[in-house]
């Protein structure tokens, strides 16, 4: 198992896609009622890797 500690905030960066929404009617929805669903891309990396550490913990019973 590992556990990854840090300050995220600075070395990880959340990329938000503008053309990575997508949006489609559900076609067995009941008559009369009107639903869609909806589908958002986003992607991310580390941008700072002496922010963020991750730690190798071995378990042992």
């Amino acid at each position: 198992p590992v556990i990854a500690v840090g300050d995220f905030k600075r070395g990880y960066f959340i990329v938000d896609h503008e053309t990575g929404t997508r949006t489609r009617p559900d076609n067995i929805t009941e008559p009369g009622f009107f639903k869609v669903h909806t589908d958002k891309y986003l992607g991310g990396g580390l941008v700072d890797s002496n922010a963020i550490k991750v730690l190798e913990i071995n378990a042992t019973k």
